[in-house]
C-alpha cells in the first residue's frame, strides 16, 4: 500500500478502530451471519504492520492471517500454537 504525503490518510489506516471496522466488514462480506465470540472464536484474524527494509519510503506492508480455532488459544491470553512441535528442544537429543 502506498501512502501519500497526506499523513491523515496513513493515520486513518493505522487507527485501531478503523482497522477493526475494515476487518469486520471484510468478514461480514464473506460470512454475512457471522458474530463475534471472544470466549470461543471459530477463527482469529491477525493484522500486523511489517517493518521491512528495502520498501520505498511512505509505503506500508501489512500481513493478514486468518487462523482456525485449533491454532489459537484465548486463555489465559491469546497464544498462537506451532504447526509442528520442536521435538529436539524438548527431548534434548540431537
Amino acid at each position: 500500500m502506498k501512502i501519500t504525503k497526506d499523513t491523515s490518510t496513513a493515520s486513518n489506516l493505522l487507527d485501531r478502530n478503523s482497522c477493526f471496522s475494515t476487518v469486520a466488514g471484510a468478514v461480514k462480506d464473506v460470512v454475512p451471519d457471522s458474530v463475534v465470540d471472544l470466549k470461543s472464536p471459530e477463527l482469529s484474524v491477525l493484522v500486523e504492520l511489517l517493518p521491512l527494509s528495502g520498501v520505498p519510503n511512505g509505503s506500508l506492508v501489512v500481513a493478514v492471517s486468518i487462523l482456525p480455532q485449533n491454532l489459537v488459544s484465548t486463555k489465559p491470553r491469546l497464544c498462537i500454537k506451532a504447526l509442528v512441535s520442536n521435538v529436539k528442544a524438548k527431548g534434548g537429543k540431537h
